[in-house]
């Protein structure tokens, strides 16, 4: 992205190889990849193949950030190499925003991003879309700077699995509880959450009285994850609690219930 001037001149060529050249399989490699925020982000076809870039993390041209389509129940593969590091703590990002992202936030960046890479100079991932839209690859210079190659496509759905629920047997009421449940793999995606649901036995039935989305350090790469969730139990007596998966697109969309009794 150095080369800055290749925008004044060539911005609408750029667009054009860089839509027609992934679907050749060819490789290029203008220094202007992508645009540098959302708002100008480059419309980009998949697959990418070999597309090249150059950024520098203490400059405006610290990101190149590609607009994609996906459809809904799809599975983008991404991957990002530095090939040639400046400094020696070089450090590249590879991120993906979700449809309707408006700004880039570094701040919040395990908030803001649907996935993120989690290398210096190498990252990979997959990401299943619940939602047809448009999303935001952004290769970002977080330290040092250097040249990269991008590579992105679209693979066969990743099945994911919930299971291994825990809690205790029992607990006094008022009492804040933490249930947990494993994912395999690790990685399930910010469009496809864990949900807890909580059901306390009342006149002759289980009744749900609340749900509580599932938190926890989800890395790409890592076999399995362990998801969490706290739960004041108010009322006294029997309960029920299981996890389960937002959407149908898994191997298992929910735990059995385990039972907890409140004192």
């Amino acid at each position: 992205m150095r080369y800055s001037k290749i925008r004044s001149g060539l911005v609408t060529a750029v667009v054009v190889v860089a839509l027609l050249c992934p679907a050749m399989g060819v490789g290029f490699a203008f220094a202007d990849a992508g645009g540098n925020d959302i708002a100008n982000a480059t419309p980009m076809a998949l697959p990418i193949t070999g597309l090249t870039g150059s950024l520098e993390s203490t400059t405006t041209e610290s990101r190149d950030v590609f607009a994609i389509t996906l459809g809904r129940g799809q599975t983008l593969e991404a991957s990002m190499t530095v090939t040639s590091a400046d400094t020696a703590d070089t450090d590249f990002d590879m991120l993906l925003y979700a449809p309707g992202s408006t700004v880039i936030d570094d701040v919040n960046w395990t908030v803001v991003p649907r996935m993120w890479g989690m290398g210096w100079l190498h990252e990979h991932w997959t990401f299943m879309a619940a939602d047809r839209g448009t999303y935001y690859l952004d290769v970002h210079a977080y330290k040092g700077s250097g040249d990269y190659i991008l590579g992105a496509k679209i693979v066969p759905a990743v099945k994911f699995r919930i299971g291994s629920l825990s809690l205790p047997k029992s607990a006094k009421k008022g009492k804040k509880v933490k249930v947990s449940a494993v994912v395999t793999p690790a990685y399930n995606g910010y469009y496809s959450p864990v949900f807890f649901r909580f059901y306390r036995y009342e006149h002759g039935k289980y009744r749900r009285k609340a749900i509580k989305e599932g938190t926890g350090i989800r890395n790409p790469g890592e076999a399995k994850s362990k998801l969490s969730a706290t739960y004041k139990f108010s009322k006294k007596g029997k309960w029920r609690v299981r996890a389960e998966f937002w959407d149908e697109a898994h191997s298992s969309k929910y735990t059995s219930y385990k039972y907890i009794k409140i004192r």
